[in-house]
């Protein structure tokens, strides 16, 4: 378009000034290529410039959506640090841009301070270039000019706001700089077509075109630069409100966190007194649980050792009462041996005296022959033949009661124990759950396996103390079925008088029962025969059963 311009207004004259003109002509197509490319190459930069502020837009818009959408801005998830730290740096980057935006807006006051300047110095070119140029060339030049330049009231760089122009950024920068080019064009044209091609005026002009073409592409790189900082303006003016609005939110929320973390702190610590309380109560109750069993063990190895001193004594004692009674017929044998060996003389007397032995001793075998028939039929219950072992039998079952009794008295005061300690470990128990004082799962745990623990211990003692009420059962059982069958005996001299079987005089029914039978041994062993007699009877009963 600019060239066509051109090409109506030259008017040829000469060779020579043809050959000027040719060279002027490629001189402005030069020119105006070199303009074009670089107005391509502006564009083509604001372009790239705008997608990254663009790119740099969404990816801030996401993040600030991501962190104002995120958990640990939600009281969900994270603690006050986190909140801290994206107020922080939501407020560097609202700082950030505030500072960007005073630099845009300081950039467009001194890009239109500059684009004045370059129009007021485009209007001066175009005064002093008509004021140059002859009659008829001034007559043409403001036609030219007038169909170059854009309609009145709007200058070459702004040019883009009319509405015969594209309304994008990249075309209103293309479109300003072919316009500014085709007025400057206009101008030389019309000027060096009235002006010889040497002369000074058209190098003057040549140098004024070349000025004219760097002011355009920094005039329409400086009108670029201002649409680019007016979109991100806008931009960040639309986003102003909402940026306020979620740094208000945050700001809320670090307050909630920063409550809810000193809540956290004191309860922490409440826990954790409470913790160390509960730790101390249950070392002490251990420590309370080992001295008792320490306590319990030693009364218990004291009882023992008392046990075995008396059961050694006891058999010593027996030993030693019966071992007359085993001896006394020996003696007898051995007097009856001595005595035909003494001479005639001596043989008269004894022989009275064991008629009325024997005199006596018939008439107390027949009176007590209830008594004989009852320690046959002893023997027969506990399968012995002889007396000496139901005797043993009956001290072995006399031991084994001792022992029961003692063992059911441990087991009566081991329970009672047991007992107490389970209601202690019950009460401090509630007492912890009542005050709140198991603050862990772990601690409550230890505690219910403590108390399963002393269950199963009671439940064991329980069991044993089953058994031992069993056996003792069984041993009352038998002491009755023995009294009731030693009753019909003769309760011997100076003895104890009889005692009704309870619990607490189990013992001295026993000892009354032993006296009886020793009584009746004696008896048995002090009549000649009286002991082979009696077990041939008892041999006759056993062969008749």
């Amino acid at each position: 378009m600019s060239h066509g311009c051109v090409r109506r207004v030259w008017r040829p004259r000469s060779g020579k000034d043809s050959t000027v003109r040719h060279d002027a002509e490629v001189g402005c197509q030069d020119e105006l290529k070199a303009s074009q490319e670089t107005a391509q190459w502006t564009i083509k930069q604001n372009k790239n410039t705008l997608l990254g502020l663009k790119q740099e837009n969404k990816e801030l818009s996401a993040e600030v959506a991501r962190r104002g959408g995120s958990n640990e801005l939600q009281c969900k998830q994270g603690t006050a640090t986190d909140g801290e730290r994206v107020v922080e740096r939501l407020e560097r980057q609202v700082h950030e841009l505030r500072r960007a935006y005073d630099k845009v807006i300081k950039d467009k006051k001194t890009a239109l301070q500059k684009l004045d300047n370059l129009h007021d110095s485009l209007k001066d070119l175009a005064k002093v270039a008509a004021a140059a140029l002859p009659p008829d060339a001034a007559a043409a030049l403001p036609a030219a000019a007038a169909a170059a330049l854009p309609p009145a009231g709007v200058s070459p760089v702004h040019a883009s706001s009319h509405p015969s122009v594209h309304a994008s950024g990249a075309s209103s920068v293309a479109l300003n700089a072919s316009v500014s080019s085709a007025a400057s064009s206009a101008i030389i044209a019309a000027a060096a077509a009235s002006l010889p091609a040497n002369s000074p005026a058209a190098r003057e002009l040549r140098q004024l075109q070349n000025r004219l073409d760097k002011a355009t592409i920094k005039a329409n790189e400086a009108y670029s630069i201002r649409k680019t900082y007016e979109q991100v303006l806008e931009k960040l003016r639309a986003e102003e409100p909402l940026l306020e609005g979620r740094i208000k939110a945050l700001q809320e929320q670090r307050a909630t966190k920063q409550s809810s973390l000193q809540a956290a702190t004191i309860s922490g610590r409440e826990v954790a007194a409470a913790k160390e309380a509960s730790r101390s109560a249950l070392a002490a109750m251990e420590a309370e649980v080992a001295a008792g069993r320490a306590r319990r063990a030693k009364v218990l190895a004291e009882m023992r050792d008392k046990a075995a001193t008396l059961q050694q004594t006891n058999r010593v004692l027996l030993q030693k009462q019966f071992q007359p009674l085993t001896s006394s017929p020996t003696s007898a044998a051995a007097s009856g041996a001595a005595t035909p060996a003494g001479g005639a003389a001596s043989a008269s007397p004894p022989t009275a005296a064991a008629a009325a032995a024997a005199e006596a001793s018939a008439s107390e075998l027949d009176e007590d022959i209830t008594a004989r028939d009852l320690i046959v039929r002893l023997c027969r219950i506990t399968g012995v033949r002889r007396v000496s072992e139901l005797l043993a039998r009956l001290l072995a079952q006399q031991e084994s009661y001792g022992r029961l009794v003692s063992m059911h008295s441990q087991a009566v005061a081991q329970k009672l124990s047991l007992v107490q300690e389970l209601e202690v470990l019950r009460s401090h128990r509630d007492e912890l759950r009542g005050g709140g004082k198991l603050s862990t799962q772990k601690q409550m745990d230890k505690a219910q396996e403590e108390l399963r623990d002393a269950t199963a211990r009671a439940d064991s003692a329980s069991e044993g103390l089953d058994a031992a009420q069993r056996g003792w059962a069984q041993l009352r059982s038998g002491l009755e079925h023995l009294a009731a069958m030693v009753s019909p005996l003769p309760p011997p001299p100076g003895g104890p008088p009889n005692v009704p079987l309870e619990d607490e005089t189990a013992v001295e029914v026993l000892a009354h029962i032993e006296q009886r039978l020793l009584g009746a041994y004696k008896l048995i062993t002090s009549l000649p025969k009286a002991a082979d007699m009696l077990e041939s009877m008892y041999a006759t009963l056993r062969h008749d059963s």
